[in-house]
């Protein structure tokens, strides 16, 4: 009867991460107009961004995952600790270190360092390029993208299906606002956010004004202490993620300069965490309703 239950076991331990081949082999879009054959699904998969990480979370079983960026195992940045101390290593883009997990994909920003790509082009990696995202159907497109790479469509769509069902929530709540609040992103790193990011999207959601996006700032850009007060938002966003700037934001508060800034008199300094706030993942409507919930308060008291 011991064996019989120590073969049962041996048998489920296999079954474990099991995705269907039948897909395979499949030629995707690997970026940066390369095109990739994939004769099965990669069981040996690498993330190098957090982005990456947090979308391969709701879509393979950690056992298929050799590494995953380091930012995965940082508490401020990340939707997916628990999740991330199960896999073995947590890495930077470190070529020797990639190598030697002999991946079957690995999926890294177009941004990313050219000599890390073209050394891992040159090993005969298989590497998949991920856009950088500026919308929220960005982040979709990469969901839908890694699912097909990975072999998992269906729970991409699942995904998917999900972040929409939360913003049509999010979005039946801002049909009572009556007042759309005049919001400035301000970063640790003195910039903030305007057209064609992520953010100033969100901030539409969330039922407020992007006052940089509205006096023309395109992407992020620095930003003086001058201009803050001059366009003196009513909301003040700022990021929970300030890498060496712990204090970032009580620096904000005392500073002289802003006393006489909106957000400041009506105490809407608001600090969301880094981990909705800079959000690329199916996380991102987190961050919708973070800074909904900073904005419009009194539509979320229970």
């Amino acid at each position: 009867m011991s064996r019989f239950f120590s073969l049962a076991f041996s048998f489920l331990v296999l079954l474990v991460g099991q995705v269907s081949s039948e897909s395979f082999p499949k030629t995707i879009d690997a970026g940066g107009g390369r095109t990739l054959t994939l004769e099965r699904p990669p069981r040996r998969i690498v993330s190098l961004t957090i982005s990456v990480d947090e979308i391969l979370s709701g879509l393979v079983d950690p056992s298929r995952i050799q590494a995953v960026s380091y930012l995965a195992a940082e508490p401020t940045l990340s939707n997916v600790l628990p999740w991330a101390e199960k896999i073995p290593r947590k890495i930077h883009p470190d070529i020797e270190q990639i190598l030697a997990l002999e991946p079957d994909i690995v999926f890294l920003l177009e941004n990313s360092r050219a000599e890390i790509l073209q050394a891992l082009l040159d090993a005969r990696v298989p590497v998949v390029l991920i856009h950088i995202q500026n919308s929220i159907q960005d982040v979709k497109n990469d969901i839908l993208k890694i699912g097909n790479s990975v072999g998992e469509e269906a729970k991409a769509k699942e995904l998917i299906a999900q972040m929409d069902k939360k913003l049509e929530a999010i979005a039946a709540k801002m049909q009572a606002v009556k007042k759309r609040p005049r919001v400035m992103v301000y970063h640790f790193s003195g910039s903030t956010a305007g057209k064609v990011r992520t953010i100033d999207e969100i901030i539409r959601l969330a039922g407020g004004i992007n006052i940089s996006a509205e006096k023309g700032v395109v992407g992020t850009v620095k930003i003086s202490e001058e201009k803050i007060v001059e366009w003196n938002p009513e909301v003040l966003l700022l990021s929970g993620y300030s890498p060496g700037k712990e204090t970032f934001a009580d620096a904000v508060r005392a500073n002289p300069a802003f006393q006489t800034v909106s957000a400041m008199k009506n105490n809407r300094v608001c600090v969301i965490p880094g981990k909705y706030f800079l959000s690329t993942s199916q996380y991102i409507v987190e961050g919708v309703e973070a800074i909904a919930q900073a904005l419009h308060p009194e539509l979320f008291t229970p």
